[in-house]
């Protein structure tokens, strides 16, 4: 039997004799070779997985700034898909989002929201005149005197152009929107020193006001728009809220400029009305005014004032205008010696053989 001496690792065999008595042993030292393989090898295996270990903790690190790089390329990305390289203010996706996440979010449930829209008047003058360049300072301009009006808290965001859009959103009561937007009239007004040249441009305003519960992003924009338009069509530099009636006369408005065109086929809608001109001496009456009138079969009668602007703008105002000097030719033929004032439209002046079309049609009805 083999057995170890002393507790070492040396190994030992007993020798009997007949009797069964050890009378001697055999000992000697073991040949390890996996020990000594180990003792050989070891080094050179401690020093391949330090190597290892280096390099696996280089290639996490590498593949941590990697992915660090790729966030914030990310984030970049999406910094810039959502905000505005002229004035670094939201774009119009990034006010969709923004507009988006505060009638889902929790936090403004029930809040009021104030959504106005602006579009600065004049601002085509300033950019034929002095060139894009001193445009985008302009607009970079207004957006920071826009900021340094409404403050860092509300959102303001560049849809293009020249249009702009402000939230405000407040848990409590309702800010004075009115107040704000005459601010911002006032700061807009101011000149703008651009190439050593001073612009002046001003700024319409559409305001619409609802509750986030039940409001819906396209339908407040929509509104939004709906009252800077009537703001424009009033005069400019001013701010309009949205009123439901305006989206009535904005079908109508529609309506207009769909059937203007088959009106001035027909001889059953268009007609012209004669207001008389009367001599503030005598009391007599010297003449009359020729005014175009237009009764609709549906909405029955249309005023001029919505009318004759919408000919304007759909290229019918010299078929219009052409009509209303020949019933007002004709009036003035049967009436020697009478006033006949008709109203022209700056584009009828415009067309140079407008002059040809007035005397061929004198002489046609045979008016003085």
């Amino acid at each position: 039997n083999l057995a170890r001496t002393g507790g070492t690792d040396r190994g030992s065999l007993p020798i009997m004799n007949n009797e069964g008595r050890i009378v001697a042993f055999f000992d000697w030292e073991p040949n390890r070779p996996g020990l000594a393989m180990l003792r050989q090898t070891g080094p050179a295996l401690a020093a391949a997985f330090a190597v290892a270990a280096i390099l696996v903790f280089l290639l996490l690190r590498q593949l941590h700034r990697s992915s660090a790089m790729l966030e914030a390329g990310r984030r970049h990305a999406e910094h810039q898909a959502a905000h505005d390289r002229l004035t670094g203010l939201p774009n119009r996706m990034g006010f969709d989002v923004h507009l988006a996440r505060v009638l889902t979010d929790r936090e403004t449930m029930n809040a009021n929201l104030s959504l106005l829209m602006l579009d600065l008047d004049r601002f085509k003058q300033v950019n034929d005149t002095l060139g894009h360049q001193a445009g985008d300072q302009l607009i970079c301009t207004v957006g920071k005197r826009i900021r340094a009006v409404v403050g860092q808290e509300m959102m303001i965001a560049r849809l293009g152009g020249d249009e702009f859009a402000i939230l405000v959103v407040s848990s409590s009561s309702a800010p004075d929107v009115t107040v704000l937007a005459a601010n911002i009239i006032e700061a807009i007004n101011q000149p703008f020193e651009l190439n050593h040249f001073k612009a002046h441009v001003g700024v319409s305003i559409g305001i619409v006001t609802a509750n986030s519960s039940n409001a819906e992003p396209r339908e407040l924009v929509r509104k939004a728009d709906i009252a800077l338009y009537e703001a424009k069509a009033c005069g400019r530099n001013r701010a309009v809220f949205y009123e439901e009636q305006m989206n009535e006369m904005l079908q109508l408005r529609h309506t207009i400029e769909g059937e203007l065109r088959e009106a001035l086929m027909r001889n059953d809608q268009l007609s012209v009305a004669f207001q008389p001109l009367i001599d503030q001496h005598s009391r007599k009456v010297i003449g009359a005014e020729a005014l175009a009138r237009w009764h609709h079969p549906k909405y029955g009668q249309i005023s001029p004032a919505r009318f004759i602007p919408a000919a304007e703008n759909t290229g019918l105002i010299e078929a219009l205008g052409e009509f209303v000097l020949r019933r007002a030719c004709t009036l003035g033929a049967a009436a020697p010696g009478r006033t006949i004032a008709v109203n022209i439209s700056p584009t009828q002046l415009r067309n140079p053989s407008f002059s040809v079309q007035v005397f061929d049609i004198l002489h046609e009805t045979g008016m003085r």
